[in-house]
C-alpha cells in the first residue's frame, strides 16, 4: 500500500525523484532530515591537497564530496594531475564529469562495490586519498589499509540532523505513509520524531540493505530495499509497492 511519499534527502537532492513522482501523479512531500555544510579546511587538509599528485588513486564517496571538495582542490590544482579517479556510483561520477573529470565507478554503488573494482583489488603499496564527509563509514578505508594501501582521508563536509517537530502529525494529515531513507543519519533523524509505536505504521524504502537492516533494528517492520539509490532504482521500488496496492 502506498498513499504518499516523504522525500528526506538534503536540499537540492530531491528534485529528480520529485519530478518523476509528479509525472506519475504520486503525492509527495519534501522534508530534508539532514543538512550538509562545508567543513573548514585545516592545515593538515591543506597539505593533503597540496600533495594530491602523490596519490595513485583518489576516491569520492558521495556527490557532496565532489560539490564541497573539488572547488577547494581546484584552487590548488588549476590543471589536474595524472592519477586514477574513482566514484562511489553514477551520480557522483556525473558530478565529476560536469567538472571535467572522468572517473570509474562500480555497477553496485557503495563501498562494497568500490572494493570489487579492478583498480582496488590489489591495493598493496598504493597511496589512496578518500574524499568524504566527517565521520562517514570506515569500511572502505579500513579494508584498503588492511590490504597494504596507504590511505588518507580528506573530510570536506559534515552532516547535521534537522529537527522537525510535528512531522509525524503532518504526514498523517497529508496521507503520507511511506518515507525514502538514503542514509543511516536520515533514519536516525526520522526516528527522533517517530515513536516506536508509530514505526509499525510507516512504510520505509531504504537505498541499501545496510540501511534496511538498521531500520528493522529500530522497530520498523515495513521495510523495502531499493536496487540502488538512483532515481530509477527508487522508482522501481515505488512502482512495485503501487502494484501491490
Amino acid at each position: 500500500m502506498l498513499n504518499g511519499i516523504l522525500l528526506t534527502r538534503p536540499d537540492g537532492l530531491n528534485q529528480a525523484l520529485a519530478g518523476a513522482l509528479q509525472l506519475r501523479q504520486v503525492s509527495y512531500q519534501i522534508t530534508p532530515l539532514i543538512e550538509i555544510t562545508q567543513l573548514d579546511i585545516q592545515a593538515d587538509a591543506r597539505l593533503l591537497m597540496e600533495d594530491l599528485d602523490r596519490n595513485d588513486i583518489v576516491i569520492f564517496v558521495s556527490r557532496h564530496a565532489v560539490r564541497f571538495g573539488l572547488p577547494v582542490l581546484e584552487s590548488y590544482w588549476p590543471q589536474w594531475p595524472q592519477l586514477q579517479w574513482l566514484s562511489v556510483g553514477p551520480g557522483t561520477a556525473e558530478e565529476l564529469k560536469q567538472l571535467g573529470i572522468a572517473s570509474v565507478f562500480p555497477d553496485s554503488p557503495g563501498s562494497e562495490g568500490l572494493l570489487e573494482l579492478a583498480q582496488l583489488r590489489q591495493p598493496e603499496g598504493k597511496q589512496i586519498l578518500i574524499v568524504s564527509g566527517h565521520g562517514g563509514r570506515a569500511l572502505l578505508g579500513d579494508t584498503l589499509s588492511n590490504q597494504g594501501a596507504l590511505v588518507q582521508y580528506l573530510a570536506v563536509y559534515k552532516r547535521r540532523k534537522v529537527g522537525h517537530a510535528g512531522l509525524w502529525q503532518q504526514m498523517r494529515e497529508a496521507s503520507i505513509d511511506t518515507i525514502v531513507v538514503s542514509s543511516v543519519q536520515i533514519l536516525d533523524s526520522f526516528s527522533l520524531v517517530c515513536s516506536v509505536r508509530h514505526r509499525q505504521d510507516v512504510q520505509l524504502i531504504a537505498t541499501s540493505a545496510r540501511i534496511g537492516e538498521q531500520a528493522i533494528r529500530q522497530g520498523y517492520n515495513k521495510v523495502h530495499v531499493a536496487d540502488d539509490a538512483s532515481t530509477d532504482g527508487l522508482l522501481k521500488a515505488i512502482e512495485t509497492l503501487m502494484i501491490q496496492d
